[in-house]
């Protein structure tokens, strides 16, 4: 085979496995960018449903604690407890109507005394009820609450707290409202495509339940059963932690992304939720499509580059072997042609010094030209080149290695130096994950605490996706995403973390 056709194919091969290898790559990134772009946009649109909710009902507690506040409701409900009478008992009542006529959403607000009877109601038909065993009275005694109660097979929301005078509690105060607001907030899937769904629950006891159909519910009735794993964005939720799921499933078992968000107000969990399938499938075809071209364009530029190349190679290589066959027939009186390259020049170099020797013992006579031999062995010199690696400095993400259990770092990238301001590497990596976060996280929780959960986590299921609030050593709070990876070094398990800011 000539030389120049084993370069040329020799960079095809090189260009094809490059196209295999860069289009593989490419389609990896784009996908996994775009997971992250449709991840921060389902998290947007999960912490502004679940913003709107907490909104919706932190106003029906104001409504219930402005109806409380009247004084004049406060004594007679007082009056009444010491000695109930019917001419107290309308008095509130008429207080109720006067409070109910403004705010339309009302279906009914309720006064009820500390045995948990109705005393007064909008509603007659709730006179003298006794709801002393209701989970939303005895939380109603203690704090304003949120509860969802069925009544004749429709959900109504009862907000309850109790009514004080001079630092007594002398009574419970309940508004009821219909669900139509609250859906409506929840069924808006604006943002998430075709499959996309809002989903809320609340939890009582070992009993999960959501409190609006939902949007492939026909297919949710088919599972006998919530697996563990479908179940567990919801189980998140319900746990209080925010946290965002790349790969999870949901309650048909179909792959999807989904984010949690915990709305404390109403001890409710709400998950926002899109089919992975619809995710990937407008973009699929069209990712496949630039590998392709990329592939090719690989493959081309690799053929022009190799053809370049063997003439580069190939022709002075050529020269020489047509100069040897000229001296093999007796002509001495030829000068080797210097060549760019220092190899074939050094090859040169050696064949002209041969060439003198040959012209100097001819015409000595010392012998001719058939007893001479070419004894002169010809050495290629190797030349070193420097291996260039690059490694997770270039990232503009903060990446840094973990040792758990206790979570203090091992390894930090300059990302993760100038994202958390310490002055280098020896100073953080002297830090744990306690130091760069504040004391709470906004749910309440210790952070110390949560880290270390998120820790476990990952260590259990090989990795862990979650928003969390960090702060720099000079103590500035930002919000940030966090994925943490178990990987194995040296027989010993550590932690991969990726922190990406947020807003």
């Amino acid at each position: 085979m000539r030389l120049s056709n084993l370069i040329i194919i020799s960079f095809i091969l090189v260009g094809l496995a490059g196209s295999l290898v860069g289009g593989v790559l490419y389609f990896d990134s784009a996908q996994n960018l775009m997971g992250v772009e449709v991840s921060d946009s389902l998290l947007a649109v999960a912490e502004s449903r679940a913003d709107h909710v907490e909104t919706y009902f932190k106003q029906n507690i104001e409504r219930l604690k402005l109806v409380a506040s009247r004084t004049k409701l406060r004594n007679t409900l007082k009056q009444y407890n010491e000695n109930p009478n019917q001419a107290d008992a309308d008095t509130i009542t008429g207080i109720l109507n006067d409070a109910k006529k403004p705010i339309k959403e009302f279906d009914r607000i309720c006064i009820l005394n500390l045995d948990g009877i109705v005393v007064a109601s909008t509603d007659e038909s709730f006179f003298g009820k006794d709801v002393s065993d209701k989970e939303f009275f005895i939380e109603g005694k203690e704090k304003e609450s949120i509860n969802f109660v069925e009544e004749n097979g429709e959900l109504k929301i009862f907000t309850t707290g109790p009514l004080i005078l001079d630092g007594d509690v002398i009574g419970v105060g309940i508004t009821v409202v219909d669900d139509r607001e609250l859906e409506e907030i929840i069924k808006d899937r604006t943002g998430l495509g075709e499959t996309g769904e809002v989903l809320v629950a609340t939890q009582e006891m070992n009993e999960r339940n959501y409190l609006f159909e939902r949007v492939f519910e026909d297919e949710a009735l088919m599972q006998q059963t919530e697996s563990a794993v479908s179940a567990e964005p919801m189980r998140q939720a319900l746990g209080g932690n925010e946290i965002s799921f790349d790969n999870a499933l949901d309650y048909r078992d179909e792959p999807v992304m989904a984010v949690s968000q915990y709305i404390a107000v109403a001890d409710m969990g709400l998950v926002a939720k899109i089919d992975r399938a619809e995710i990937l499938g407008s973009y699929h075809q069209l990712l496949v499509d630039y590998s392709i071209m990329i592939g090719m364009l690989i493959v081309i530029i690799s053929v022009i580059i190799g053809f370049f190349v063997s003439r580069l190679i190939s022709k002075p290589i050529k020269n020489l072997i047509q100069t040897v066959d000229t001296i093999t027939k007796g002509q001495l009186d030829i000068q080797l042609n210097k060549s760019n390259i220092s190899e074939i020049q050094s090859l040169s170099n050696s064949l002209n010094r041969v060439l003198a020797s040959l012209k100097l013992a001819v015409l000595r006579g010392r012998t001719t030209k058939d007893k001479i031999g070419l004894g002169e062995v010809l050495q290629a010199r190797k030349e070193a080149e420097e291996i260039y690696k690059l490694l997770y400095e270039s990232s503009s993400d903060a990446i840094m290695i973990l040792s758990p259990p206790d979570g203090r770092f091992v390894e930090a990238n300059p990302a993760t130096i100038k994202l958390f301001g310490a002055k280098n590497e020896e100073e953080f990596i002297t830090k744990t994950p306690k130091d760069i976060s504040p004391k709470k996280q906004p749910d309440g929780k210790l952070s110390s605490e949560g880290a270390k959960k998120m820790i476990e986590r990952a260590m259990k299921e090989g990795r862990a996706s979650f928003n969390w609030v960090h702060k720099t050593l000079a103590g500035e709070e930002f919000n940030a995403h966090v994925l943490l990876t178990k990987f194995t070094l040296n027989e010993k398990d550590l932690l991969h973390a990726t922190v990406r800011r947020r807003g």
